[in-house]
């Protein structure tokens, strides 16, 4: 089993990345704490790049995470930062690569753990080209090659940048989105629509917030709100 790749969370981003890793020929073993979420039909569903071809690769779903912590030498965190507090630490020989999307968040978190030296922060934007933010600023050389070489192998673009300018960046991109989700603009734009009010610019502001909506968890909500670049 050792050479799988682990993932710990399978929702949004966990089934992408999982898909992904699949799709690069290499075998994933995820644990979901909730087992509800375990569901395979993510992968087809949340793809980032391809559909998952039959390379012989598979997935495998730990029933505890001691077991991808056992088998792993690379894992994925596709959960928000805070709640890699509890989790056991990681290997001298492994590499951990925290993904929340508000990268200070992962550096808070990171700096608190015993294992700091085996993290790698990274953010994956799952856009068309399959982008991936590391920070260049935390982490050791050697796991940060180890890192864009994994990232590299399971196809996906790798692009190093600071933990503030990432964050002041994903701030433009997503601040006014947040915005009008919370104030209840998208609501309002929804009963606007049904009464076919909406101009064009309207319409295609709706569907993008409800697109927004579909991959938006509250949680999810709730981490960007982190971003120490966006007024709360």
């Amino acid at each position: 089993m050792k050479d799988f790749i682990g993932i710990v969370g399978f929702g949004e981003l966990g089934s992408r990345l999982a898909g992904q890793i699949i799709s690069s020929g290499q075998a994933v073993m995820v644990y979901e704490e909730n087992p509800s979420r375990r569901n395979l039909n993510q992968i087809e569903k949340n793809m980032l790049k391809r559909p998952v071809k039959a390379t012989g690769a598979k997935i495998h779903f730990a029933t505890d995470i001691s077991e991808v912590l056992e088998n792993c030498p690379i894992i994925h965190f596709a959960i928000s930062a805070h709640t890699t507090e509890s989790l056991p630490i990681l290997r001298e020989d492994q590499i951990g690569i925290l993904h929340d999307s508000v990268m200070t968040s992962s550096l808070n978190a990171a700096k608190q753990r015993a294992d700091k030296s085996q993290l790698i922060i990274a953010h994956c934007l799952m856009n068309s080209v399959g982008r991936v933010f590391m920070a260049q600023d935390f982490g050791t050389k050697t796991n940060l090659e180890i890192a864009v070489q994994h990232f590299q192998k399971i196809e996906l673009e790798p692009k190093f940048t600071t933990v503030d300018d990432h964050d002041n960046l994903m701030a433009k991109s997503q601040a006014l989105a947040l915005s009008l989700v919370r104030t209840g603009v998208h609501e309002d734009l929804k009963q606007a629509a049904i009464a076919n009010d909406l101009t064009p610019s309207g319409e295609q502001i709706l569907h993008s917030l409800n697109h927004i909506e579909m991959i938006w968890t509250p949680e999810t909500i709730a981490s960007l709100l982190k971003n120490p670049y966006i007024e709360n």
